[in-house]
């Protein structure tokens, strides 16, 4: 669990523009650029700047992040950060953020720039950050991003770039009561809070003079976003006027639900747990392949009696299965998983009607990550010669191995079984991915999916190949 925050434009009141280009001449930092440059950022971060490299075609910008607590007081969005966690966790910039437009963070291949050096000015009391837009192609490519053209515009004619960041904390703490919320829900509210508490009085002003603020614990920095629409500290991204007439505070974390905020897919897996970022990373991948697939075919039927103690013993079942490289199909898994319910033929295909886009929404899902920790599908690590067995006879019409896969493809174009189109399927996969009884089972059969081949992986056989006929299977059901 924890909690996305957006750090507004204008958060802080710097007597200088928050982000300002720095000017090198001849790669070097002369002249009255340098006075200038020593005037905003001090001699320490200038030493830095000299020591740097900046490839053809890179724009090195100075940017003014985020201001500790103690002597800016929190943000406008009643965030604060302290000294020592502006000291301790200012480098997350540089490990995990790019600069990119309105929070559009999926891909790193769409941001306009990277991070090259962070620090906590000890004389300003604030994290400031030296990048690289990307100026040229060459520095585009060279850098995994896009053009920054809009930036550099903005630059040219000496005007102000809007930028907001994005931070991720474990849970963030009431600054007069102490009460530790890993989630907004978890705001402490009138009745457990004297101040009135964070839920409805976020950056009310105290009776001693002080702010409520959360006091974030451990951010992770992982996104800078050029502003591209007004920057009205309340609604700038969407252009949506909630609060505007008002004098409320919306928080940080509340900005960050409102404009569906989400973290890069590579940064959850950088700041996963150990024992989930196999299964994230996989996931990733899985949303990427499954985007490139047709919706929803039909397949000749394969039907599967299971063993009459497999569901009393899970665990060892899904061993058997894995050792043979079998990933249930999905009505032969919700065949297993709710055996003797009504109406299972409808069920099926409501259910294998929201597989299509799963991993996508299964990321998107605020509980993923505890799903992912908490997953249920994880084979044992043996399991009796019986379900051995049983699996190994099943091999030759349910393993994804090459030798199997490939001769149930030939067979069936030689039958005349190839799959065939599900009529108005675009439909029927949207009102099934809505639906949340559909949607809930579909992201249970995804967990079993990740629990294989998070198995196969640590065997060490094709994973990309496998993963690729796991996705295809997803996208075809029984006739």
């Amino acid at each position: 669990m924890s909690l996305l925050k957006i750090i507004t434009p204008d958060s802080y009141r710097y007597s200088d523009p928050v982000i300002q280009e720095i000017r090198i001449a001849s790669g070097r930092l002369v002249g009255s650029d340098l006075t200038s440059f020593i005037k905003r950022a001090g001699h320490q971060m200038t030493d830095v700047v000299r020591g740097l490299h900046f490839a053809p075609g890179e724009i090195p910008v100075h940017l003014l992040a985020v201001g500790a607590t103690e002597f800016y007081g929190p943000n406008r969005n009643g965030d604060g950060f302290e000294c020592q966690v502006c000291r301790d966790y200012h480098p997350t910039f540089v490990k995990y953020a790019r600069f990119y437009r309105s929070h559009k963070n999926k891909d790193t291949k769409a941001s306009y720039g990277i991070v090259k050096h962070s620090m906590y000015n000890e004389t300003m009391k604030r994290i400031e950050l030296i990048c690289a837009l990307n100026g040229s192609s060459a520095a585009a490519k060279a850098n995994g991003g896009v053009l920054a053209d809009r930036e550099m515009e903005k630059l040219a004619q000496h005007k102000d770039i809007p930028v907001s960041m994005a931070c991720r904390v474990p849970f963030d703490i009431c600054s007069h009561c102490g009460n530790v919320a890993p989630k907004k829900i978890n705001y402490c509210d009138e009745v457990m809070c004297k101040a009135g508490g964070l839920k409805n009085n976020i950056g009310t002003v105290l009776d001693d003079g002080s702010i409520l603020h959360a006091k974030n614990t451990r951010p992770g920095f992982f996104d800078i976003s050029h502003v591209l629409r007004g920057a009205d500290r309340i609604a700038f991204v969407l252009g949506e006027l909630e609060k505007a007439a008002s004098t409320s505070v919306l928080s940080g974390a509340e900005l960050a639900e409102r404009i569906g905020l989400s973290m890069p897919y590579s940064v959850m897996v950088g700041e996963a747990p150990p024992q989930i970022a196999p299964q994230l990373k996989l996931a990733y991948q899985l949303a990427e392949m499954e985007q490139s697939q047709p919706v929803l075919t039909k397949r000749a039927d394969t039907a599967v009696t299971f063993p009459a103690n497999s569901r009393a013993r899970l665990p060892e079942f899904f061993r058997a299965l894995a050792d043979e490289t079998i990933c249930l199909p999905v009505e032969s898994f919700l065949a297993l998983m709710l055996p003797g319910q009504e109406k299972t033929a409808e069920l099926t295909e409501v259910v294998a009607a929201a597989v299509p886009g799963v991993y996508s929404r299964l990321l998107a899902d605020p509980e993923c990550e505890t799903k992912l920790a908490q997953n249920p599908f994880r084979p044992a690590a043996s399991c009796d010669q019986n379900l051995r067995f049983w699996a190994c006879k099943q091999a030759e019409s349910l393993s994804l191995r090459s030798q199997h896969f490939v001769q149930r493809q030939r067979l069936a174009a030689i039958r005349g079984e190839e799959p065939q189109p599900v009529a108005d399927a675009s439909g029927l996969v949207k009102t099934a991915s809505s639906l949340p009884s559909a949607d809930s089972l579909a992201k249970q059969y995804a967990l079993y999916q990740l629990a294989f081949l998070n198995t196969f992986s640590e065997r060490g056989g094709d994973l990309q190949l496998t993963a690729t006929r796991c996705i295809l299977q997803n996208h075809t059901v029984a006739a």
